[in-house]
């Protein structure tokens, strides 16, 4: 098992490329804005854990895990009419 240090450090590259992704994606106004940016991220980040878990538990067959992942995903981030 890591330290919580080494997976600090082993996540904020990614996190930082997801929150200019999502940051990216408010400026165009294709991803919502009514949630803070880090909100985002930290759902983006939960929602690859649990389909990293199901793998490991062998529920989640992996070459379906992206699909998954960017489904959940987007539908979350999209802007959704008033």
């Amino acid at each position: 098992m890591l330290p919580p240090s080494r997976i600090r450090e082993l996540h904020a590259g990614p996190a930082e490329r997801v929150q200019k992704l999502v940051e990216r994606g408010r400026d165009e106004g294709v991803f919502r804005t009514d949630l803070p940016t880090e909100w985002l991220v930290g759902v983006m980040h939960s929602v690859m854990n649990y389909a990293a878990d199901e793998i490991n538990a062998g529920r989640l067959p992996a070459d379906q895990a992206a699909g998954y992942i960017a489904a959940t995903t987007l539908a979350a981030f999209k802007v959704t009419p008033s």
